[in-house]
């Protein structure tokens, strides 16, 4: 992972994918309201590593409220109840 300081806020570079900002994209297929693992911000099946990568890209105020699915407490800014939210749903998705 590195941080680029040219933006206002920080690029992220991980592995397999790249998100600039503190916007965490749903699947276009996904409706987040009937997802049954809210958690699973990757959709994989599973509360993992890469799911808490998203949610700290997102951590903050929400770009875009309506598309800001790390924001489990639906305050439009993702911060510590969404960790802790997120670190209490580890593992697999029921």
């Amino acid at each position: 992972m590195w941080f680029k300081s040219n933006f206002t806020t920080p690029t992220v570079v991980a592995i397999s994918f790249c998100l600039i900002g503190g916007t965490v994209p749903a699947p276009a297929y996904a409706d987040l309201g009937d997802h049954p693992c809210p958690w699973d911000l990757d959709y994989n099946g599973t509360v993992g590593a890469s799911d808490l990568l998203l949610l700290l890209v997102a951590w903050g105020v929400c770009d875009d409220p309506a598309n800001c699915p790390a924001d489990f407490d639906n305050t439009n800014n993702v911060g510590t109840v969404d960790l802790l939210t997120l670190l209490a749903h580890w593992g697999p998705c029921p």
